[in-house]
């Protein structure tokens, strides 16, 4: 993280994306499961590049899930559906699936109110966060007609904005499906 905060400091880069996710079951996640809760190891980990990119006077964007199952994403979100329902879920469910969207809920509150153990602010209140991204690259192949994106999408970003009311927030897609 180090090293890569200073090349963006060598080439006057002001800001950075990085991600503010790991559902999958590795060494550094934040969560593996609902029922394990959010990983302390995980999460200072995150509080350390948040810290790296303030000391060197970086802004971050911050995606709050992936899309993509690299780092769990929505299939891990789809896995512990299915586990906890039984059943089959998917990826797409995630849309309209009240507990799935809760589980993002969740995590969104853990770190708009987390207070970081290296800076000691809140999320919330840290001014080196300028966005929140609701997701890495939101796509919903089956939604595809309707309004399940952009509702999903409202939804979560209504809820961001009251979690974290003084940072941007951003849906993360890529902006072509999501008119109806």
């Amino acid at each position: 993280v180090r090293e890569v905060l200073d090349d963006l400091v060598c080439l006057s880069l002001p800001v950075a994306r990085i991600w503010g996710f790991n559902d999958s079951k590795d060494a550094s996640s934040i969560r593996r499961s609902p029922e394990e809760g959010f990983r302390e190891e995980g999460l200072r980990g995150l509080d350390q590049a948040v810290w790296e990119a303030k000391r060197r006077g970086i802004r971050l964007i911050i995606p709050l899930v992936n899309n993509w199952a690299e780092y769990g994403g929505l299939p891990a979100y789809a896995a512990w559906a299915s586990e906890a329902f039984g059943g089959t879920y998917a990826h797409d469910d995630f849309f309209t699936n009240a507990q799935m969207k809760q589980w993002w809920k969740d995590y969104a509150y853990t770190l708009a109110t987390r207070v970081n153990t290296f800076t000691g602010v809140a999320y919330r209140d840290e001014p080196a966060i300028l966005a929140w991204e609701i997701g890495n690259e939101l796509r919903c192949a089956s939604c595809a007609g309707t309004t399940k994106l952009p509702d999903a999408i409202a939804e979560l970003a209504t809820f961001l904005k009251q979690v974290a009311p003084n940072q941007l927030i951003a849906d993360g897609g890529d902006g072509f499906d999501d008119d109806p």
